[in-house]
């Protein structure tokens, strides 16, 4: 099996272990928006601490091999990052996460689909098994959108309707935050890839520390003005077991993030994004039933056998 695939299901494997520890710390925190800047900031600055233990050993070369190029996605990324990572935790407070996490892989799908054919559509040309095997994750998707809308509706009174418009408008924000990011992996690949994918990822999660630190101070100021503080959330988010989980999340989401990038460079980004939430789906269905007891319905099950299914023609293809 080529490196590549191998780093798509590395990869995937990681990601599953970073959603079962966001779960963890959504279960026991409140989803605010100072409990989800603050699971950024601090998941950001860990990973920057290790980025200064690492720049140690290699001389700082993230810092003297730095052009404009590397800086601009950079920052452009850390704000793609941040602020997708904060609606995905703060969108389910408003509706399903299934949808938010429909919405998110939709995105990447379809923007990255776009990205790759605009891009190099030589590499991203799809073949016959690849093109059904799109198919085929597409089937996934509408079964998810299927899913939702059979399951049990809100009242009908003006706080579920405004919730509604507003998990609405989250949706669109993922769709669009979430498919940007393999495209920037992509071009810092093709571009600037001697420069190193961790130090690249050093690089945007400093930016991301500097954004979550506006945050919290703006949101700080804002409390101050209506008489209240900040302090008791932040607080809680820093005891032992929120901590334990954004520490936990952290060291997993550097080293997926590392074999996204690597995988970027090695496989068509038409084929990455497809074939990696094939492998998802299967993954977090079992770690859903294994951790936290969840029977799989009939829609899951048939989801799965359409990602063996699509993900083996992609394999091939």
């Amino acid at each position: 099996m080529p490196v590549g695939y191998l780093l798509i299901l590395l990869c995937c494997l990681l990601m599953c272990g970073m959603a079962v520890s966001r779960k963890a710390y959504q279960r026991s925190v409140d989803a605010t928006l100072v409990t989800t800047v603050m699971f950024m900031g601090v998941c950001s600055l860990s990973i920057c601490l290790i980025g200064v233990i690492y720049g140690v050993f290699t001389d700082f070369a993230m810092i003297r091999q730095m052009d404009r190029f590397v800086l601009g996605i950079g920052i452009a990324f850390a704000v793609i990052l941040t602020v997708n990572t904060c609606l995905c935790i703060f969108g389910a407070k408003y509706g399903s996460l299934a949808m938010v996490l429909a919405f998110a892989n939709l995105g990447t799908l379809v923007i990255s689909a776009v990205y790759g054919l605009i891009s190099d559509p030589e590499r991203n040309r799809l073949s016959v098994f690849k093109g059904i095997g799109s198919v085929l994750v597409m089937m996934i998707l509408v079964l998810s959108f299927l899913e939702e809308k059979r399951s049990p509706k809100d009242g009908k009174d003006r706080k579920a309707q405004k919730d509604k418009r507003i998990f609405v408008g989250i949706c669109l924000l993922i769709f669009l935050f979430n498919g940007s990011a393999l495209p920037i992996y992509s071009a810092f690949s093709t571009y600037r890839g001697d420069f190193g994918s961790f130090n690249f990822i050093f690089v945007y999660m400093f930016f991301c520390v500097i954004l979550c630190g506006m945050t919290l101070t703006a949101l700080g100021l804002l409390c101050l003005k209506k008489h209240c503080t900040i302090k008791p959330e932040v607080k809680k988010c820093l005891s032992r077991k929120p901590l334990c989980c954004t520490l936990v999340y952290s060291c997993l989401f550097l080293f997926s993030e590392y074999c996204s990038i690597r995988a970027t460079g090695m496989i068509p980004i038409v084929v990455q994004a497809p074939l990696c939430f094939s492998v998802e789906v299967i993954l977090s269905a079992i770690a859903d039933f294994v951790l936290y007891g969840q029977k799989m319905t009939k829609t899951q099950l048939v989801q799965m056998v359409l990602a063996v299914a699509g993900g083996a023609l992609f394999a091939v293809g």
